[in-house]
């Protein structure tokens, strides 16, 4: 399975995420620079706790109840009820970003294609440097903890 995008992807919406679990990173594109937002599972806005939600079982339950019969404005007000009383707002923070930049004309990477293979975890593009065509590929490995 592979996702195959054309250009590049100047904006995080339209990166590819990379990740093995505890790190991960979002590879963009700009004309002539890659751009890897990176993360860290360490890097979290909070402080160490016991994870609790407000959804429970029984909730999940009668709002299933409520779209099996055709009520899907009661079971979105059933999880929306339970979703309010959630205290616990935080969030990964930001590692940082990489960028590497290529000695190219904006022109070359232009007509990039990136993939994303589903099956080994493996993004890569593909472009014109020059007059040779370059492919990079870039993964996480769980069992090295790493980003390549």
């Amino acid at each position: 399975m592979k996702l195959t995008f054309d250009g590049i992807s100047p904006c995080w919406e339209e990166g590819i995420p990379l990740g093995n679990g505890r790190m991960g990173a979002v590879l963009c594109s700009e004309p002539e620079t890659d751009v890897l937002y990176l993360n860290d599972d360490t890097l979290w806005s909070g402080y160490p706790h016991a994870e609790t939600s407000p959804v429970t079982p029984e909730i999940v339950a009668k709002a299933r109840q409520a779209a099996f019969g055709d009520d899907y404005t009661a079971a979105t007000r059933i999880i929306k009820e339970a979703t309010l009383q959630e205290k616990d707002e935080q969030i990964y923070e930001p590692f940082g970003t990489a960028r590497i930049q290529y000695s190219t004309p904006a022109s070359g990477r232009e007509s990039m294609k990136r993939q994303l293979d589903l099956a080994r975890a493996l993004a890569g593009e593909t472009f014109q440097m020059g007059d040779a065509n370059v492919h990079v590929d870039a993964w996480c490995s769980e069992p090295d903890d790493l980003l390549v």
